[in-house]
């Protein structure tokens, strides 16, 4: 079964995505964490195959953890959000 981590510290953000894709991916098993740290701790205890993270997180924020993922998860996608709107 193929895993999907959601990172998000906006608790609302992370069940709705959670809830649309368990519907529409039943054959996936989506997990959460509520921070980077959380969901290196994830990665480290079981395969995950795709990272949907928020960029603006305390503790590790997404840029951090996309840099963990391409240091030792090179094969899994990653896919950054926010919904913060900077010039940046």
């Amino acid at each position: 079964m193929k895993r999907i981590l959601i990172v998000d510290d906006n608790k609302d953000v992370r069940d709705v995505i959670s809830l649309f894709l368990s519907c529409e991916l039943r054959e996936c098993a989506v997990l959460t964490a509520d921070n980077g740290m959380k969901a290196i701790e994830t990665m480290e205890s079981q395969p995950v195959d795709l990272i949907l993270t928020d960029l603006n997180m305390p503790v590790v924020n997404g840029y951090q953890l996309i840099e963990y993922v391409k240091r030792n998860l090179p094969s899994a996608p990653v896919l950054g959000m926010t919904a913060v709107c900077t010039p940046d």
